[in-house]
């Protein structure tokens, strides 16, 4: 195929490379085999690269011809052939030398492949009736004058597909062919020729053939015997591959067969040639025998194997009926002797070729056998093997012993012969029963179980669930009514469903093993234990129904120890209610244990599957009851065991399911509480709360609210009577605030904080630990809801001080929490502009997480990063510039050092670097770091536009400062214009904010460049984002907007724009609000163009605010000279 291939390929685009690999070195690279092949094509020594160079532009296209003879004929384990080749394809396109590369292998070996992604694999299909019919008209026309010298008929499309198995592949159908044209044996319209019979005439007529072409002029009797001794060569070759459990056999192992099972000599030579191998001489001479060469270290090595694998099996099942017939023809003859294990019965060469694999694995064999067993007196066959089974632990005959020596073991091996005979034992009689196997009036169920238990032990699974799919035991009772078996082959294509599991009929039987699925089933059906049939006769009808379920079975579960499936349990539950037992939670519980996360052994889809059946169970047994029964008092603690159960699923992020168990909790709990409301109320809330956070986790927070709403009432009635239920109401009111805050009901939320601290801070009957925790979380919920009011800064320091003197007495357990304390602190003091205690709490934070990075590195290194980062924004902001730029430098060095920062972290801590830079006045060397800001981000824009935009935006917008600092307008224009596009494209508060101090960002360059108009409409946008952030957020504005508008109004000022800048400056003054160090600033801001233009800034003042300059303006009066 690739010679035509190659052929066919146009010169002038492609350059074929044809690589025989079964004549290449095998163990060699794949350039080396590409230039062993050029080699042998050309005559001379050609590297690769010399052999493109000449192609004139042309594509090289490599075919690799025969993968399959090079993996079967070196037994190399080459599965990263494939792999291999991309590698190459990979490089030789990094050195401007694309090829295309095509391999050729039969589908024998696909299962020792490793396919890379994108490998195209295209399979070339057997023949249909139509690509039958037009092989045949070409080999027809081709053969007219054959035809009609001899008196043939052309080979029809009809006879040939009578055989399709063989007619579907074309070297087959060439073999028909053949097979036919010597005298028209397939269209003699002869409906009784079996399948067996077509082997045995197309091997026969091909094995005279050779026979006649290799020793000429022999009588008919020596003809005959030559026949029989190729065709038994041949069927050692088919036993070797059977015997070793595969469709091939190498040469070193049929000569070793060969010699270890023929009889005939060696053949002799008088040249000077080294004669034949066995295997040479077996194989050689036959086409439908396939030879697969390969070089390996300058050897050639060759496997065969069958061109089809049918010829092969016949050739087994023709080698028994042969061996069969003569054993029985030997024991027959002899004299008189005693009838049971007799030592006359020689099985030497039936034990040889039976003890290593089982008839069962291929199924054509005993198709074949029970065709060709027919030809015996089938009665004396099966009484033969039922004597050699009888005898098999004492059989002396050990001829042909060094047949696969070392294979396997003894044990192993009477095991695989023992089951052989009593296949070929129920094939030849049409089934045999248990009483003739084993005979003495015992049940024979107890040595079938031994037997099969040996079977069971012994033979591999594949082959021992073969044996039970085509080999069936029915439980019968005989004609005197006492149990017995019947041992028989069933219809491999379409199996019996076994039934029938009769207690009676194992009456003393006393073993304790089961199991369960329809493959147990079947085993138990066929090992005829006991307790397998008790379970199996128990669980047929839900196996039937739920058999997906019962596939995972015989897990350990449980403080008893006893196994169960998940199926059982199901099954358990299901029954239950249809029992005297009322109490179901040991069965629920059991399932939760099995079912849940802890018990890995069962697959996880297996066990979810299961768990939503046996939640939906709980609706018919709990809460879908008949309401004006009692409440079962066994329903608590069904429903602790759904909550616990929902911890561990939560935990491993199940989440449907986790949300599924604490809602059937709080279903069950809340029946309990109906008709007892003082049952349960502690378990209640707990549920509830469980259950909002599953709301919260699924975007439902009006459902979370609600949740959160009914534990909180639970919780106030417990603490209304027992003070040690008040840790608890404080924290379900956190919850409620954080709930509200969620559905932006601030002053909700802050009510409900503060009844939270209330009541956290009249924990005097708590411990220390309890109360200050709970304080501290409160605290904090609180300081969220007031919005970096100043009362929020007090909530906060308390928060930090409480959580100060847990580490104190605890590092390892508080100092986590003490850090994201102080985080929240430094936070909110830098949105107030109060950056000396920002800095401070910034600072604290940092020597707390370098301590915890250096005991877990891992966990903290990364959060080191982020408080270094911090630290060096709120020292820029003091104009601490230096100390600013070596805690940013570090952050920087940390993020490019390890590879698992994320790029956005980068991106962060390389913009702060920018913004200190360009605070400190150098503007310069900050152009760098924001421009690497915005690659980075940018980078991380374009593969999720949605996720990473607000952060372009403010790269943007930190560049768009740096240009103007340098005057570079242009640029600074572009960045701050997509920075506002960007942000115009998002929602949310944090996204507002960013979009106000983009907008001055473009104002102030707008004033440079002298577009005093466009800069005051903008001004006017920036205002109004500004004034309805405000009003959205119910917060004051944060420091850095107020920051920015002192900025802008500064800048407007200087450049004679004074109504503009007292715009600005005037909502600098009113954002400011308490904050007097940002009125300070604005006031100095205003005073320089007070001092410039004193009448039109007075004016523009009262226009805005309707009243004078502030004191600290016009200090001092006007300058004299105005």
């Amino acid at each position: 195929m690739t010679k035509i291939l190659a052929g066919r390929l146009f010169a002038g685009n492609f350059l074929p490379v044809r690589v025989p690999l079964r004549e290449v070195p095998a163990d060699g690279t794949l350039r080396e085999q590409i230039e062993a092949a050029i080699h042998q094509a050309t005559g001379e020594r050609l590297s690769w690269p010399e052999l493109v160079r000449t192609a004139g532009g042309a594509l090289p296209v490599i075919m690799l011809d025969g993968l399959d003879e090079l993996l079967q004929a070196t037994g190399v384990h080459r599965s990263d052939y494939l792999r291999q080749i991309v590698e190459f394809q990979q490089g030789e396109t990094d050195l401007g030398r694309s090829a295309a590369v095509l391999v050729t292998t039969r589908t024998a070996v696909a299962d020792r492949m490793r396919f890379p992604e994108g490998c195209l694999a295209v399979r070339l299909e057997p023949f249909d009736d139509e690509q039958v019919a037009q092989w045949l008209e070409v080999w027809n026309r081709a053969n007219q004058a054959y035809f009609a010298e001899c008196g043939r008929r052309p080979f029809s499309p009809e006879a040939a597909l009578r055989h399709p198995g063989l007619a579907a592949q074309p070297l087959l159908l060439l073999m028909l062919a053949l097979y036919d044209a010597a005298a028209n044996a397939l269209q003699h319209g002869d409906e009784g020729l079996s399948h067996a019979d077509l082997y045995e005439r197309l091997l026969l007529l091909f094995a005279e053939r050779e026979v006649r072409k290799h020793v000429p002029g022999l009588d008919e009797e020596r003809l005959s015997q030559e026949i029989e001794i190729e065709l038994y060569r041949l069927a050692v070759a088919a036993f070797g591959m059977f015997s070793r459990g595969r469709q091939r056999i190498s040469a070193a192992e049929l000569n070793d067969d060969l010699a270890n099972l023929t009889v005939t000599p060696a053949a002799q030579t008088s040249s000077f040639q080294s004669p034949l191998s066995g295997a040479d001489r077996v194989i050689g001479r036959f086409f439908f025998v396939h030879r697969s060469d390969a070089v390996q270290d300058g050897v050639t090595l060759q496997t065969y194997e069958f061109l089809h694998a049918t010829f092969g099996e016949y050739l087994v099942a023709r080698l028994l009926r042969d061996e069969l017939g003569r054993v029985v023809g030997r024991w027959t003859a002899a004299s008189a002797g005693p009838y049971f294990a007799r030592p006359g019965i020689e099985d030497g060469l039936l034990y040889a070729l039976l003890s290593f694999a089982l008839l069962t694995e291929r199924t054509a064999i005993l198709d074949f056998l029970a065709e060709l067993i027919s030809s015996l007196d089938t009665a004396q066959v099966k009484d033969l093997l039922i004597r050699l089974l009888q005898g098999a632990e004492s059989r002396t005959d050990q001829s042909y012993s060094g047949y696969l020596s070392g294979q396997s073991t003894f044990i192993t091996r009477h095991a695989y012969y023992t089951a052989n005979l009593v296949i070929l034992a129920a094939l030849a009689g049409g089934g045999v029963l248990g009483s003739e196997l084993f005979p003495g009036g015992g049940h024979p169920r107890i040595p079938w179980r031994s037997l099969t238990a040996l079977w069971e032990s012994r033979i591999s699974g594949d082959a021992l669930a073969g044996l039970t799919d085509k080999v069936q035991a029915d439980r019968i009772w005989n004609d005197g009514n006492a149990p017995d078996l019947r041992i028989h082959l069933t219809d491999a294509a379409a199996p019996t469903r076994v039934g029938g599991f009769d207690f009676a009929w194992l009456s003393t039987h006393q073993d304790r093993q089961w199991h369960l699925g329809e493959r147990s089933l079947r085993v138990a059906h066929f090992l005829c234990g006991p307790t397998t049939d008790a379970l199996a006769h128990a669980a047929e009808p839900a196996i039937d129904t739920f058999e997906e379920s019962f596939d995972a079975w015989s897990y350990l579960t449980g403080t008893d120890r006893s196994r169960l499936s998940p199926g059982r349990i199901m099954l358990e539950i299901l029954m239950d209610r249809y029992t005297a037992q009322e109490d179901p939670t040991g069965l629920y519980e059991r399932a939760f244990r099995m079912l849940g996360p802890a018990n890995d052994l069962i697959p996880m889809a297996t066990r979810l599957r299961c768990l939503s059946a046996v939640l939906d169970l709980i609706d018919t047994d709990v809460a879908g009851a008949d309401r004006t029964r009692p409440v079962p008092e066994w329903t608590p603690v069904l429903a602790n065991s759904l909550r616990e159960l929902h911890d561990d699923l939560a935990e491993d992020g199940h989440d449907a399911h986790a949300r599924t168990a604490v809602e059937k909790a709080v279903s069950l709990y809340r029946r309990v509480n109906g008709a007892d409301p003082a049952a349960c109320r502690p378990e209640l809330a707990e549920a509830l709360l469980a259950l909002s956070r599953e709301y919260v986790d699924q975007g439902e927070q009006r459902s979370a609210l609600r949740t959160v709403e009914e534990a909180v009432i639970l919780h106030q009635t417990l603490a209304a009577g027992d003070a040690t239920a008040l840790p608890r109401l404080a924290e379900a009111l956190h919850a409620l605030a954080t709930r509200h805050l969620a559905v932006k009901n601030r002053a909700e939320a802050v009510r409900a904080a503060r009844e939270a601290v209330a009541v956290a801070r009249g924990l005097t009957r708590a411990d220390p630990v309890t109360r200050q925790r709970v304080l501290a979380i409160c605290l904090k919920t609180l300081a969220e809801a007031l919005n970096h009011q100043e009362e929020a800064i007090a909530a906060e320091q308390e928060s930090v001080d409480l959580y100060r003197g847990l580490a104190a007495d605890d590092a390892d357990g508080w100092r986590p929490s003490l850090k994201d304390a102080l985080d929240n602190l430094s936070y909110s003091l830098s949105y107030r502009g109060e950056l000396q205690g920002a800095l401070a709490a910034s600072q604290e934070s940092l020597s707390i997480v370098r301590a915890l990075e250096q005991q877990d590195t891992d966990r903290w290194r990364r959060d080191l990063i982020w408080s270094l980062d911090n630290v060096a924004f709120d020292l820029s902001r003091l104009g601490l510039h230096e100390e600013a730029e070596v805690a940013s430098q570090e952050a920087i060095a940390r993020c490019r050092k390890d590879p698992d920062i994320p790029t956005n972290r980068l991106g962060d801590c390389v913009a702060t670097l920018a913004e200190i830079r360009y605070l400190a006045g150098q503007p310069e060397r900050a152009l760098p770091a924001a421009e690497e800001s915005v690659a980075l981000h940018r980078a991380l824009y374009d593969a999720q536009p949605a996720q990473w935009r607000t952060q372009l935006a403010r790269a943007l917008n930190a560049l768009c400062n740096v240009l103007v600092g340098l005057r570079d307008l242009d640029r600074a224009m572009a960045a701050a214009g997509e920075s506002i596009d960007l942000l115009r494209a998002e929602n949310g508060d944090h996204s507002g904010r960013n979009l106000t101090q983009a907008l001055l960002s473009l104002m102030e360059t707008l004033v440079v460049q002298g577009r005093h108009e466009e800069a005051s409409a903008v001004a006017e946008e920036a205002l109004a984002c500004c004034e309805d952030l405000r009003t959205r957020t119910e917060a004051i504005v944060s420091w850095w907007e107020v920051d920015a508008l002192i900025t802008a109004g500064r800048l407007v000022a200087t450049e004679g724009r004074p109504r503009d800048a007292v715009r600005l400056l005037v909502k600098a003054i009113e954002y400011a609000e308490d904050r007097e160090t940002l009125v300070i600033a604005a006031c100095d801001a205003l005073r320089p163009a007070w001092l410039r233009r004193p009448e039109p800034v007075e004016a523009a003042y009262r226009e805005a605010t309707g009243g004078g300059l502030p004191d600290r303006v016009t200090a001092g009066g006007p300058p004299a000279d105005h």
